[in-house]
């Protein structure tokens, strides 16, 4: 319950250096929704070589405004 109230990305994390990234299309959209642009500033992605959409419908539009922030 902690990811839906605070829905974020831990990408300004430098111990959690992540490679693959695997979550929920609902979860996609709301850390789309929620991030604020001086936490999308902080994060760094360039280890993830890949996002994945499981376990529901993937919505295109949803994985294209995340990738989009």
């Amino acid at each position: 319950m902690s990811f839906i109230k605070n829905a974020t990305l831990d990408g300004d994390d430098p111990q959690h250096r992540a490679t693959l990234s695997f979550a929920p299309n609902f979860a996609y959209a709301l850390v789309t929704k929620r991030a604020k642009p001086e936490q999308i500033a902080r994060w760094d992605l360039s280890t993830l070589r890949a996002f994945g959409c499981g376990a529901e419908p993937i919505n295109p539009d949803t994985m294209r405004a995340f990738v989009k922030a």
